[in-house]
């Protein structure tokens, strides 16, 4: 019932979301980002077709690229800001991070029937981590829809 010895495994990962996943990732208390690609110094500079989700509107990626041009001819200020503000949450972007099996059980029970389709990614990821699965059926994590057959 105690599975405190979880913290004591540690998990180093790349890990790709979208701004919408990162903000309720920075929910968590024990993980860190270690290093992450960042919109402030490289939205100029990213490959806009292909740097967003297939949920991103195309029009929208069509107009930030007229923003991106207007600030790369002209950098101002001015143009800058246009251009980050105007970034849709479905850009993608990268993190290294560090956590522990305690803190991706709790992501793992709290978002593996999320509305977005990343975390439900992520989830099944986690299952194919040494001993993850074991450890939550261990500890009666499991519901009967995450069985494997079992």
């Amino acid at each position: 019932g105690h599975p405190n010895f979880l913290t004591g495994i540690r998990v180093s990962m790349d890990v790709t979301f979208t701004n919408k996943v990162w903000v309720e990732w920075q929910r968590y208390n024990f993980q860190d980002i270690v290093t992450s690609f960042s919109t402030m110094h490289r939205i100029s500079k990213f490959d806009l077709d292909e740097a967003f989700i297939e949920y991103t509107d195309s029009e929208i990626i069509e107009r930030l690229k007229v923003l991106q041009k207007e600030y790369l001819d002209d950098p101002t200020p001015e143009n800058y800001l246009k251009l980050l503000y105007s970034t849709p949450s479905g850009l993608k972007l990268t993190a290294r991070v560090s956590t522990n099996y305690m803190q991706l059980a709790h992501m793992y029970k709290q978002r593996r029937n999320h509305r977005l389709p990343e975390w439900n990614k992520f989830t099944q990821e986690l299952l194919e981590l040494p001993l993850f699965y074991e450890f939550l059926k261990m500890n009666n994590s499991l519901d009967n829809k995450d069985l494997r057959g079992e």
